[in-house]
């Protein structure tokens, strides 16, 4: 979904990709002049329990009164997701790398190394 996000939640919180990042890092990237902060453009919706498929954080838009549970899954997903097929791997991001923050530019940095090491 194409939704501009403000709050991200670490889903996989030791997953090396959020090394050095504390739980409420992921929240409100400076976006520089008078532009409104965000975390993420959009967000993917996998399915779970997909084999080598994890969502790493996870996102939900404002909203006010959730009638049911499934209510939620339109205006959540993750920004964040992790693929894995045999020896390769690939880290599908939404997030706003950029941002002028450098908890926007230490997650990217993250991410890179995540996948140079595999």
């Amino acid at each position: 979904a194409t939704t501009e996000g403000e709050i991200v939640t670490m889903r996989i919180p030791e997953s090396a990709v959020f090394d050095g990042l504390q739980p409420l890092d992921l929240t409100w990237f400076e976006m520089g002049g008078r532009n409104k902060p965000i975390t993420n453009h959009g967000t993917y919706r996998p399915v779970e329990g997909a084999d080598g498929v994890t969502a790493l954080a996870w996102q939900i838009d404002r909203h006010a009164y959730l009638g049911k549970p499934a209510d939620i899954l339109p205006i959540s997903g993750t920004p964040l997701v992790e693929i894995k097929h045999g020896k390769g791997k690939l880290i599908a991001s939404e997030m706003a790398f950029e941002a002028n923050d450098p908890i926007a530019q230490r997650l990217k940095s993250n991410i890179l190394n995540a996948l140079m090491k595999d």
